[in-house]
Protein backbone atom coordinates (compact mmCIF):
# COMPACT_ATOMS: atom_id res chain seq x y z
CA UNK A 1 0.00 0.00 0.00
CA UNK A 2 1.38 3.38 -1.03
CA UNK A 3 0.88 6.63 0.85
CA UNK A 4 1.25 9.87 -1.06
CA UNK A 5 2.51 12.83 0.92
CA UNK A 6 4.99 10.90 3.03
CA UNK A 7 8.67 10.05 2.60
CA UNK A 8 8.89 7.79 -0.45
CA UNK A 9 12.46 6.50 0.02
CA UNK A 10 11.34 2.90 0.60
CA UNK A 11 9.11 2.94 -2.48
CA UNK A 12 11.79 4.63 -4.59
CA UNK A 13 14.39 2.06 -3.52
CA UNK A 14 12.05 -0.80 -4.43
CA UNK A 15 11.36 0.80 -7.81
CA UNK A 16 15.07 1.25 -8.61
CA UNK A 17 15.77 -2.34 -7.57
CA UNK A 18 13.12 -3.58 -9.99
CA UNK A 19 14.48 -1.37 -12.79
CA UNK A 20 17.92 -2.90 -12.32
CA UNK A 21 16.72 -6.51 -12.41
CA UNK A 22 17.10 -8.30 -15.71
CA UNK A 23 13.54 -9.58 -15.35
CA UNK A 24 12.20 -6.15 -14.37
CA UNK A 25 9.22 -4.69 -16.23
CA UNK A 26 10.43 -3.96 -19.79
CA UNK A 27 8.14 -0.96 -20.24
CA UNK A 28 9.35 0.74 -17.07
CA UNK A 29 13.00 -0.01 -17.89
CA UNK A 30 12.54 1.55 -21.33
CA UNK A 31 10.77 4.63 -19.95
CA UNK A 32 13.33 4.99 -17.14
CA UNK A 33 16.15 4.96 -19.72
CA UNK A 34 14.51 7.89 -21.52
CA UNK A 35 14.03 9.82 -18.27
CA UNK A 36 17.63 9.12 -17.17
CA UNK A 37 18.77 10.64 -20.48
CA UNK A 38 16.82 13.79 -19.51
CA UNK A 39 14.18 13.33 -22.20
CA UNK A 40 10.50 14.01 -21.65
CA UNK A 41 8.24 11.05 -22.30
CA UNK A 42 6.40 11.50 -25.59
CA UNK A 43 2.65 11.05 -25.97
CA UNK A 44 3.00 7.39 -26.96
CA UNK A 45 5.20 6.56 -23.98
CA UNK A 46 2.82 8.36 -21.61
CA UNK A 47 -0.10 6.44 -23.13
CA UNK A 48 1.70 3.12 -22.51
CA UNK A 49 2.32 4.05 -18.88
CA UNK A 50 -1.23 5.33 -18.42
CA UNK A 51 -2.59 2.06 -19.81
CA UNK A 52 -0.79 0.13 -17.05
CA UNK A 53 -1.83 2.69 -14.42
CA UNK A 54 -5.49 2.41 -15.42
CA UNK A 55 -5.45 -1.38 -15.35
CA UNK A 56 -6.10 -1.71 -11.62
CA UNK A 57 -8.41 0.74 -9.86
CA UNK A 58 -7.52 1.96 -6.39
CA UNK A 59 -9.41 3.38 -3.45
CA UNK A 60 -7.98 6.49 -1.87
CA UNK A 61 -8.55 7.95 1.57
CA UNK A 62 -7.06 10.78 3.58
CA UNK A 63 -5.06 9.65 6.63
CA UNK A 64 -2.90 11.19 9.32
CA UNK A 65 0.56 11.43 7.78
CA UNK A 66 2.31 12.22 11.06
CA UNK A 67 4.20 15.34 12.07
CA UNK A 68 1.16 17.53 11.45
CA UNK A 69 0.76 16.43 7.83
CA UNK A 70 -1.79 14.48 5.87
CA UNK A 71 -1.25 11.64 3.43
CA UNK A 72 -3.40 9.90 0.88
CA UNK A 73 -3.48 6.16 1.35
CA UNK A 74 -4.06 4.29 -1.91
CA UNK A 75 -5.17 0.68 -1.81
CA UNK A 76 -5.42 -1.34 -5.06
CA UNK A 77 -8.64 -3.30 -5.47
CA UNK A 78 -6.67 -6.35 -6.65
CA UNK A 79 -3.04 -7.49 -6.64
CA UNK A 80 -1.12 -6.21 -9.68
CA UNK A 81 2.62 -5.82 -8.96
CA UNK A 82 3.40 -4.27 -12.36
CA UNK A 83 0.70 -1.65 -11.85
CA UNK A 84 2.07 -0.84 -8.39
CA UNK A 85 5.56 -0.34 -9.83
CA UNK A 86 4.10 1.82 -12.59
CA UNK A 87 2.40 3.93 -9.92
CA UNK A 88 5.68 4.32 -8.06
CA UNK A 89 7.41 5.29 -11.32
CA UNK A 90 4.71 7.88 -12.10
CA UNK A 91 5.04 9.26 -8.57
CA UNK A 92 8.79 9.62 -9.03
CA UNK A 93 8.24 11.43 -12.34
CA UNK A 94 5.79 13.79 -10.64
CA UNK A 95 8.10 14.54 -7.72
CA UNK A 96 11.64 14.52 -9.07
CA UNK A 97 12.38 13.07 -12.52
CA UNK A 98 15.85 14.66 -12.42
CA UNK A 99 16.82 12.30 -9.58
CA UNK A 100 16.62 9.18 -11.78
CA UNK A 101 19.98 8.55 -13.44
CA UNK A 102 22.08 5.79 -14.96
CA UNK A 103 25.57 5.02 -13.68
CA UNK A 104 28.25 6.15 -16.15
CA UNK A 105 30.30 3.07 -15.25
CA UNK A 106 27.95 0.09 -15.05
CA UNK A 107 24.66 1.41 -16.48
CA UNK A 108 22.54 0.60 -13.40
CA UNK A 109 19.75 3.01 -12.45
CA UNK A 110 20.09 5.01 -9.23
CA UNK A 111 18.50 7.99 -7.51
CA UNK A 112 20.71 11.04 -7.15
CA UNK A 113 19.98 12.46 -3.72
CA UNK A 114 22.72 15.10 -3.80
CA UNK A 115 21.64 18.71 -3.50
CA UNK A 116 23.37 19.67 -6.76
CA UNK A 117 22.11 16.57 -8.65
CA UNK A 118 25.64 15.95 -9.98
CA UNK A 119 26.19 12.35 -8.89
CA UNK A 120 27.40 10.22 -11.81
CA UNK A 121 27.86 6.73 -10.35
CA UNK A 122 25.59 4.32 -8.50
CA UNK A 123 28.28 3.46 -5.92
CA UNK A 124 31.65 4.81 -4.89
CA UNK A 125 33.21 1.61 -6.28
CA UNK A 126 31.95 2.47 -9.77
CA UNK A 127 33.34 6.00 -9.38
CA UNK A 128 36.68 4.61 -8.21
CA UNK A 129 36.90 2.24 -11.20
CA UNK A 130 36.17 5.08 -13.62
CA UNK A 131 38.73 7.39 -12.00
CA UNK A 132 41.44 4.68 -11.97
CA UNK A 133 40.80 3.86 -15.62
CA UNK A 134 41.00 7.58 -16.54
CA UNK A 135 44.20 8.00 -14.52
CA UNK A 136 45.84 5.02 -16.23
CA UNK A 137 44.81 6.31 -19.65
CA UNK A 138 46.35 9.72 -18.91
CA UNK A 139 49.59 8.07 -17.72
CA UNK A 140 49.80 6.02 -20.94
CA UNK A 141 49.36 9.20 -23.00
CA UNK A 142 52.14 11.09 -21.17
CA UNK A 143 54.56 8.34 -20.57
Amino acid sequence: MMQLGQDMNEFDARLVDSLNREDGPELLRRLAAAVAERRMLDAGQRAELNEVLARTPVTARLVDGGQGRYAIEMQPLCDDPERELAGQFASLLRRAPDRLKRCEECGRFFLDSTRSRTRRWCTSQCGDRKRVRSHRARRRETG
